[in-house]
């Protein structure tokens, strides 16, 4: 037990209670030690603080006391306590006391004390008169006050936390095979589509990038940046970067003390942020020592943390890891500072802040697509990029390809460089194309006669790539030890030279059974995830054409690495057919299969066959879909129609436009034409909530009438005209606005029910009454009907 007296001849003051190096978590509570009836000191509200350590917890309570008026010249014994929920408290020993010993202002302070229990750190403040009485028991051994880091070396510290950000930002690749063009990230940086999520998962979009930070960067904030591969959140948290280092007046960070920025896939196995910061971004001669860059977070006016790629954090899945990076994400530590976390959607952190904000990127439109252009690849030429962008418009694989940031840049460059940039038909040839781009500008470079070789043979590199993404851990990064060992040194020199294989410094986990010593290692990963998608499906294409059985276990996730399945479907007709009867059968599936139906080449019958297997269900479109899975789905329909194959039921939700009857099309809001189709029974409009007008509304059915084999046209939860005028329609038309209620229309143009009545006035205008306060209350909640697919 912890013993001492303190002497005061002040009635008032502020204690502090400190335990350190402690696991569990716990709290601590300040309570007086009645030995009669009446009580002689009150307690204010405690503040507590809790800082992690190497894996233990600190814990510090502030409280202010107030001794009470009747109470002179005496003595009141205080005690600080570990309380708590699940803590063994037997495991603390006995409280800490001290008596505080009330004295006339001409005594002079005492301070005894006595040892033994907890490592406590006291603290007796008091006030108004700045005495500080300060007693010190350890348990076990000392542990020094932290005291402030001087303005110096805060000013120091800030100074090269830039000079290594400058290292960032100004070495950006927009094309990795051209590694001798290099680019500052503000010099290409353009504003992408960026969304918050409201209520109920309700997206609304944001003007512009500095608002992901807008009015959080002083105070407690937790941010969570999502994007799909490709979508440019690393380019992001580095021009946020860029404008506090460069003090951009414009940006939320202009007056940001200080920033940290950290990329989570080096720091696998450190377990403290003020570690990583040390041994990532400070220099390796560095004075600055890892307590002082944990006292300068602790104490800083204002600190932003800007934590990139979660889903490639080593530690992410490793629950024995306690770590400062996921207890920051949680809340448990670090509270007032503001925090961004970038991560794919489908690798969201397992814990994190409540009160979390979620944003995700969305991708380029064509403005960004436009500003791309003019900034990074032509700068003083817009016609030629005029050029460009109507290049890349025309072919239909490239203009839906390129709303991912990554692969417009790439098919911008790769255009401007090649006049003869040809026209692709599916996803796995033009990947291929920009896979023969990157071996062709090495062999003008370097004159490489190994290029073909290497180029055409690629099975060990195969192989890895496709272990790294089987199994629910993924691993997206090696040794360069291991993979020297795997693919020959050779090859690996090649593959690196060629800007597809990039090598990077981390921290090293395991140092004894490492060819180095060193804190650090090097680790080895593919420039994207789709350059890993593209290798693994070689190998995956190989295994599922012998054997289709390893569909059906644990491999490889079709909605994780989606490319993996459409490449293996270019790649080898054979596994074509098996994949696309596979992910039909996956709740959700069949637009997938569509997209991987149109990536095969193979025997014609084979081909109708899968066809005639998608149309047995109903075919879906929903407005949030890519034009690349829309235009894909109409593609697939039109050659069902032309080879005779049933098309059981389309289904299109808050997707159509108009009608052009001249053309014989529906035209979706996407832009995309939706032709007739002869031998489809069943039509289906969902326009949630919407009026149709009255245009509209003849003019789909005026479509329906060129698709010879159709039985059924239905609209369902919408606002349809009462009249529609004489039609001369041969096939049922409904209207359903709501599950409980359905109308037919007659040849007249007019509504009437399942019992053959007219549709009256006032059951009209009921239908539109319940239908508008079902959508109003719909916005109200936010929530949006339909789905959220967006495969590109």
């Amino acid at each position: 037990m912890q013993y001492c007296v303190l002497s005061t001849s002040r009635g008032t003051g502020t204690l502090t209670c400190k335990v350190e190096g402690v696991r569990p978590k716990v709290q601590l509570e300040f309570r007086e030690v009645i030995e009669s009836q009446s009580r002689k000191v009150n307690f204010k509200p405690p503040e507590t603080t809790i800082t992690v350590k190497e894996n233990l917890f600190d814990v510090s309570v502030t409280s202010e006391y107030e001794v009470l008026e009747s109470v002179l010249d005496s003595q009141i014994t205080i005690e600080c306590a570990v309380v708590g929920a699940g803590v063994d408290i037997d495991n603390f020993g006995t409280p800490a006391r001290f008596d505080l010993l009330i004295t006339s202002s001409n005594d002079v302070p005492v301070v005894t004390s006595q040892g033994g229990g907890l490592q406590f750190l006291w603290f007796l403040i008091l006030l108004p008169c700045l005495v500080v009485l300060l007693g010190l028991v350890y348990f076990c051994k000392g542990i020094p006050d932290v005291t402030k880091c001087s303005p110096d070396v805060i000013q120091k510290f800030i100074q090269q936390l830039k000079t290594k950000y400058e290292g960032f930002y100004n070495a950006v690749y927009p094309v990795p095979y051209i590694r001798d063009r290099m680019y500052c990230v503000n010099t290409i940086f353009v504003e992408s589509g960026i969304q918050e999520m409201k209520s109920h998962d309700k997206w609304i979009d944001l003007k512009s990038y500095q608002k992901i930070l807008e009015n959080a960067v002083n105070r407690s904030a937790r941010i969570i940046l999502e994007g799909e591969p490709g979508f440019g959140k690393s380019t992001l948290s580095l021009q946020l970067v860029y404008d506090w280092c460069e003090g951009i007046s414009s940006s939320p960070l202009a007056n940001v003390q200080i920033v940290i920025f950290l990329r989570l896939r080096q720091v696998g196995g450190v377990t403290s942020i003020a570690q990583a910061v040390k041994q990532f971004i400070l220099p390796r001669d560095s004075s600055i020592k890892v307590d002082d860059i944990q006292t300068i977070l602790q104490n800083c006016s204002s600190i932003v943390i800007i934590l990139d790629g979660f889903d490639e954090y080593p530690d992410k899945d490793n629950d024995v890891v306690i770590s400062e990076f996921k207890n920051i994400i949680k809340g448990d530590i670090f509270q007032d500072v503001c925090l961004l976390v970038t991560t794919r959607a489908k690798c969201m952190p397992k814990e994190y802040a409540p009160q979390s904000k979620r944003m995700r990127l969305v991708g380029f439109n064509s403005d960004a697509q436009r500003s791309y252009i003019r900034k990074a690849v032509v700068v003083d030429n817009p016609s030629k990029g005029k050029a460009i962008l109507r290049r890349l418009n025309e072919n239909t694989i490239l203009s839906d390809l390129c709303q991912v940031p990554l692969f417009f840049v790439l098919f911008a460059h790769i255009t401007f460089e090649d006049e003869k940039f040809e026209k692709f038909t599916s996803v796995s040839t033009c990947f291929g194309y920009v896979i023969g781009c990157f071996h062709e500008h090495l062999r003008l470079k370097s004159d490489d006669k190994n290029v073909k070789p290497y180029q055409k043979d690629h099975k060990s590199l195969d192989k890895v790539a496709f272990d790294a993404l089987n199994g629910e851990l993924q691993q997206l990064s090696w040794s360069k030890d291991d993979l020297l060992e795997h693919l020959g040194k050779e090859f690996y020199s090649y593959y690196v030279q060629l800007g597809m294989l990039v090598e990077e410094e981390v921290h090293n986990r395991d140092p004894l059974n490492s060819t180095s010593l060193s804190h650090y290692q090097t680790e080895v990963r593919f420039c994207h995830k789709v350059f890993c998608e593209w290798f693994a499906a070689h190998n995956f294409a190989d295994i599922v054409s012998e054997d289709d059985t390893v569909l059906s276990k644990k491999g490889i996730n079709p909605f994780d690495s989606q490319y993996v399945y459409r490449f293996a479907c270019g790649l080898k007709p054979e596994a074509a057919e098996k994949i696309i009867s596979y992910v039909s059968d996956l709740e959700d599936g069949e637009k997938f299969a569509i997209l991987c139906f149109l990536e095969q080449t193979g025997k014609t019958d084979k081909v109708l066959e899968t066809i005639k297997t998608i149309c047995q269900s109903e075919v879906i479109f929903d407005g949030s879909d890519s034009k690349l899975l829309q235009r894909s789905t109409v593609q697939l329909l039109e050659m069902a129609s032309t080879n005779g194959i049933e098309i059981s039921r389309v289904e299109l939700y808050d997707c159509v436009r108009s009608a052009d009857l001249a053309l014989g099309h529906l035209v979706l809001s996407s832009g995309i034409h939706f032709h007739k189709l002869s031998s489809i029974n069943q039509l289906v409009i969902y326009d949630e909530g919407k009026h149709v007008i009255y245009e509209k509304a003849r003019g789909i059915i005026n479509f329906g009438m060129l698709c010879h084999d159709l039985r059924t046209l239905a609209f369902y939860r919408c606002i349809m005209p009462q009249t529609l005028g004489r039609l001369q329609h041969n096939f049922s038309v409904w209207w359903s606005p709501s599950t409980d209620t359905r109308y037919n229309l007659t040849q007249s143009g007019k509504w009437e029910t399942t019992e053959g009545k007219k549709l009256s006035d006032e059951q009209y205008q009921l239908e539109v009454r319940k239908i508008t306060q079902q959508s109003q209350s719909r916005d109200t909640n936010g929530h949006k009907p339909g789905t959220e697919a967006n495969t590109a």
